[in-house]
């Protein structure tokens, strides 16, 4: 018998995964995808997402130009 794993299951599970690596953001030369290595320059970063400045913090959420996949930066101020 084969078991089926529900698609929202397998989306939320893909989502956590890819949004689970991070990368260090620089406003000079921008961000490295950590799953191809393709640099994302300060013209083409992908941010789907930016949060406010927590403390020294602040996190953006990109999407890669080059293979698609989501990932988290963090820049410290």
């Amino acid at each position: 018998m084969e078991t089926r794993i529900p698609i929202d299951v397998v989306r939320e599970i893909v989502r956590r995964v890819q949004h689970a690596a991070v990368a260090d953001f620089s406003p000079r030369t921008g961000v490295v995808c950590p799953v191809c290595g393709g640099r994302l320059t300060p013209g083409r970063l992908g941010v789907t997402k930016s949060l406010p400045w927590c403390g020294r913090v602040r996190e953006r959420y990109h999407r890669c130009g080059h293979c698609g996949a989501r990932f988290k930066s963090v820049e410290e101020g």
